[in-house]
């Protein structure tokens, strides 16, 4: 009786040991690691993530999505999602909504715009429809290149914008940097 116990309570123990060495090498969900590097609370300034931003050079394929029902830019290469970005969309209605599909990017970009109509502006914007009417960009600055708190507070949780893709100014400066003309950009509800 002895030795039947010895052998169950060994092999309970050798079943727990793979049971948790598996655990401990099976590899995150890229989900999971996004939550792990999502930047909380969200920085208007900020990168969204708190690891630095890929390096596009080592990437073939790269392409942009957006969800629109996440207010979130996922960075892609293939199917492999390099970097996740806090934006906020367009508001719903005819005139401000962010227009969904397949897009490129344009090779329309600035450091710097400020629209008297809007009386609105931004920093680091490339526009990736209708030759600069939509635009990625940083939070909306006023006439003094100062953030708008209010649109800058809702990134990441809410359509705020006329139509465009705002970004953090971090973001916003990066993907002017690095993301190139005639990148793919997906647009999806």
């Amino acid at each position: 009786m002895r030795k039947e116990t010895l052998k169950v309570s060994s092999l309970f123990w050798f079943i727990l040991e793979i049971i948790l060495l598996v655990g401990f090498l099976h590899p995150l969900s890229a989900s999971a690691k996004q939550k792990d590097v999502m930047r909380t609370p969200i920085a208007p300034n900020k990168s969204s993530e708190t690891v630095p931003y890929p390096n596009l050079k080592k990437n073939h394929n790269v392409w942009v999505k957006v969800s629109l029902a996440k207010q979130r830019a996922y960075i892609y290469d293939n199917k492999k999602l390099l970097y996740t970005m806090y934006v906020s969309t367009g508001r719903p209605g005819k005139e401000t909504k962010t227009p969904t599909g397949i897009f490129h990017i344009q090779n329309l970009r600035g450091k710097y715009f400020y629209s008297d109509r809007f009386k609105e502006g931004a920093y680091y914007w490339v526009s990736f429809a209708e030759r600069g009417l939509y635009l990625f960009h940083s939070n909306p600055v006023d006439k003094n290149g100062k953030i708008i708190k209010s649109d800058a507070k809702e990134i990441g949780k809410k359509p705020t914008s006329q139509g465009c893709v705002h970004l953090t100014k971090s973001d916003a400066k990066w993907f002017y940097e690095n993301i190139p003309t005639r990148t793919k950009v997906v647009i999806e509800k």
